[in-house]
C-alpha cells in the first residue's frame, strides 16, 4: 500500500511539474516549437560546447590549448588552400609535361601570392609555425623538402636562413610524440585534422 501511495505521489508530482516553463540562459536561442502529440518541442541554436576528454594539470595549460584552439582555427583556411594546391600540382605534375608543369606551377604560385600573401605576412610567427607543423603533419615531409620542389635551391636556403632567424628550423620533420607539440595534438585531435 505504501509503495502504491508514493508511486502515484511520483506520477501527480511529476505531471505537475511537466507544463512548466522552461528558462534558459541568453545564450540559447529559440527558433520556433513544435507540437507532436500533445507535447511541445523547441527547436533551438544552441552555442558551442567543446567536449574534451583531456584533463588539464594546470590553468597554464589550459590556456595554452585555448591558445593553440585559436591559432589552428585562425589558420585552418590556408591550410586547406594550400593541401588543394598541393593536389592540384601533383595531379598536373602526373598528367602534363614537364614545360607544361612548370607554366601552371608558375601560373600558379603567381595567383595565390596576389591572392595570400598580405594575409599571410600578418600572421604572427607563432600561428606560421602552426601552418607549417599542419602541413609538415599532413604531409609526412618536413617543409624544407615540400619548398625543394616548387623553388630554386637558392630561394629555399634563403627561407631556411630567414627561418632560423626566427628560431625555426624546416628541414625538422614533425612529430607529434615532442612534448612542444603535445598541445598542439591535442588540438588536431579534438578538430579532426
Amino acid at each position: 500500500m505504501k509503495n502504491t501511495i508514493l508511486l502515484i505521489l511520483i506520477i501527480f508530482s511529476t505531471l505537475l511539474n511537466a507544463q512548466k516553463p522552461v528558462e534558459h540562459s541568453e545564450s540559447f536561442q529559440n527558433l520556433y516549437a513544435t507540437v507532436f502529440d500533445g507535447d511541445t518541442i523547441p527547436v533551438m541554436n544552441l552555442p558551442e560546447a567543446s567536449v574534451i576528454r583531456y584533463k588539464f594539470e594546470t590553468g597554464r595549460e589550459q590556456y595554452l590549448y585555448n591558445l593553440n584552439t585559436k591559432r589552428v582555427e585562425k589558420v585552418y583556411p590556408y591550410y586547406e588552400i594550400a593541401l588543394k594546391v598541393m593536389d592540384d600540382l601533383e595531379l598536373k605534375q602526373q598528367n602534363s609535361k614537364k614545360r607544361e608543369f612548370n607554366k601552371f606551377k608558375r601560373r600558379t604560385k603567381k595567383e595565390m601570392m596576389k591572392k595570400f600573401e598580405k594575409e599571410l605576412r600578418d600572421l604572427s610567427m607563432s600561428e606560421g609555425k602552426i601552418l607549417v607543423k599542419m602541413i609538415n603533419r599532413r604531409s609526412e615531409s618536413n617543409f624544407n623538402d615540400l619548398i625543394k620542389e616548387y623553388f630554386n635551391p637558392v630561394k629555399v636556403w634563403a627561407y631556411n636562413i630567414v627561418a632560423k632567424k626566427y628560431d625555426y628550423d624546416l628541414k625538422a620533420p614533425y612529430d607529434s610524440k615532442d612534448p612542444e607539440n603535445k598541445l598542439l595534438e591535442m588540438v588536431f585531435k579534438a578538430k579532426d585534422i
